[in-house]
């Protein structure tokens, strides 16, 4: 089972998305983040989705209440809402692809060599030049970022190996794949996704 790390970000206020313009940051785009997560682990429900966004304060503070309750009742997702208890660069090194918005995060995840795709349905990485225009790695919505998913191989995902990028992360939390392992192990994934206890023991 394929583990794909989704990386949002958090709402601004209407007047500083007004100043700054939509990167991604206001109300609408996050909830769109978030039900195109759902979607996903719907439509693709062999992988697990594994939610991190920048800051959880509105979510905690009940931001799309409805759509988180349907989030957390996936058993082939997860939701972080405590972000600070694992670090960011263990999640790139257990994931087998990325998505997310435009963000450094984004671009450790690429120089690690994990399969990264950008979801810009705001066009704001695509309007600004970023990447260039020949990669195929932005999806403007959600039918591409579906199709790109899909047409990411098995071979893609496991090249280059976790052991081989594992001298490369900075973790902060000894034991951050046995954690992350221990999360996903416990939503009910099959057994290609070994426990801890099951690591140690070998």
């Amino acid at each position: 089972r394929r583990v794909v790390v989704c990386f949002g970000l958090f709402p601004l206020t209407d007047h500083d998305v007004g100043v700054y313009g939509e990167d991604g940051t206001s109300r609408a785009s996050n909830y769109d983040f978030l039900e195109t997560a759902l979607e996903m682990a719907e439509t693709l429900p062999d992988d697990f989705y594994y939610v991190r966004v920048k800051e959880t304060d509105f979510i905690e503070q009940g931001f799309a209440a409805e759509l988180v309750q349907r989030i957390q009742a996936k058993d082939n997702m997860h939701l972080d809402l405590n972000i600070r208890q694992m670090s960011s660069y263990d999640l790139i090194a257990a994931a087998d692809v990325v998505i997310g918005k435009l963000s450094m995060i984004m671009e450790e995840a690429r120089a690690a060599g994990k399969p990264a795709i950008y979801y810009d349905p705001e066009r704001y990485v695509e309007g600004i030049g970023f990447l260039p225009s020949d990669q195929d790695i932005i999806a403007s919505n959600r039918a591409e970022l579906l199709d790109l998913l899909r047409r990411v191989s098995a071979e893609k995902n496991s090249s280059p190996g976790r052991a081989i990028l594992e001298p490369y992360y900075s973790t902060s939390l000894p034991g951050g794949y046995d954690r992350i392992r221990r999360i996903i192990f416990d939503h009910g994934v099959c057994p290609d996704f070994p426990s801890p206890e099951l690591d140690h023991q070998t």
